[in-house]
């Protein structure tokens, strides 16, 4: 399969991307608890994997989640309970805090399959190799989408345009993802207001949409994204000012590296987990009835790649 890129600020893309994944490492392996396989040893297929199987290792599922976030844990561990029923091996699921800290884990060989918003996933293909094995799906050949990315701001503001935010502060959602962060962040930028560069006291990223919202009702800032479908009560007294097709919901990736056969095992038993096994997290991304995963090209997150070459030969931050 071919590797995905863009033709546009290839070269300060991966060097940027590369210099972000670094740091990463380096927090991941500073603070204990960056994820369960942050104290594992990087680089070990050989021993991990000896026999070309997966017989007497468990093969580690990557995921994000919050600290605290037990109806996650719990969504992740049923996964990976018929996942491990599909391998005929063991299967754990690791959380991390983030999608950087995960590339950075698929990239150190920590874990060796991860659940990847699309942003993440072309990080992952340029800087680890890594490619998709299958991705959140409504039905056999389409894959599914999260809600609609929104831009909220207060009632009272004179904001009416994305051009109007250009000196006003702006709460984001997670880092490297697609419609969190990326998307909104290249809108801006393509109507004048660039946000993300080096030291910019302008942008805040969130870890949900409450959060973003809650900054903005608290003035700590003058618009906020949200990537689900606030309710009634949670945009009351605000407006939203920008909407756009929600993003391609997660994939599934596994990591280079990973011996033929049990790659080839992987690859099968995730293609054949269940809708009900994949409900608890795709119901987190607004997915009501999930189609087993469906096998995508890397091809399909050229606009997400395109975005982010975008960005970064702005000078911003990927």
């Amino acid at each position: 399969m071919p590797r995905l890129r863009s033709r546009s600020a290839i070269g300060s893309a991966g060097l940027v991307l590369a210099s972000l994944l670094l740091v990463a490492a380096l927090v991941l392996l500073a603070r204990p608890g960056g994820g369960e396989a942050a104290t594992a040893p990087a680089g070990k297929d050989t021993e991990r994997f000896a026999d070309d199987s997966c017989a007497r290792v468990a093969v580690r599922f990557g995921v994000v989640l919050a600290a605290g976030d037990d109806a996650g844990r719990a969504a992740a561990d049923r996964l990976t309970t018929d996942f491990a029923e599909g391998l005929g091996c063991r299967a754990i699921a690791v959380p991390y805090a983030t999608q950087a800290r995960l590339v950075t884990a698929l990239a150190m060989h920590d874990v060796d399959v991860a659940e990847l918003d699309p942003a993440a996933m072309v990080v992952a293909d340029r800087v680890t190799g890594a490619v998709p094995a299958g991705a959140y799906a409504v039905d056999a050949d389409t894959p599914a989408r999260n809600r609609p990315t929104e831009l909220w701001v207060r009632d009272a503001s004179r904001v009416r345009a994305l051009a109007d935010l250009k000196d006003r502060p702006i709460a984001f959602g997670p880092r490297m993802t697609a419609g969190g962060d990326l998307g909104p962040r290249a809108a801006l930028l393509a109507a004048g207001v660039a946000r993300g560069a080096p030291g910019d006291t302008l942008a805040r990223w969130t870890d949900d949409d409450a959060s973003a919202l809650a900054d903005l009702r608290a003035r700590r800032v003058d618009a906020a994204v949200t990537r689900g479908t606030p309710t009634g009560a949670d945009v009351r007294g605000l407006r939203r000012v920008w909407s756009t097709t929600g993003s391609l919901a997660d994939v599934l990736a596994i990591r280079p590296g990973v011996p033929r056969t049990v790659r080839r095992l992987i690859q099968v038993a995730v293609r054949g987990l269940s809708g009900a096994a994949l409900a608890p997290l795709a119901a987190r991304q607004g997915i009501s009835e999930p189609a087993p995963l469906t096998p995508v090209p890397l091809d399909l997150y050229a606009p997400v790649a395109a975005r982010l070459d975008t960005l970064v030969a702005a000078g911003l931050r990927p």
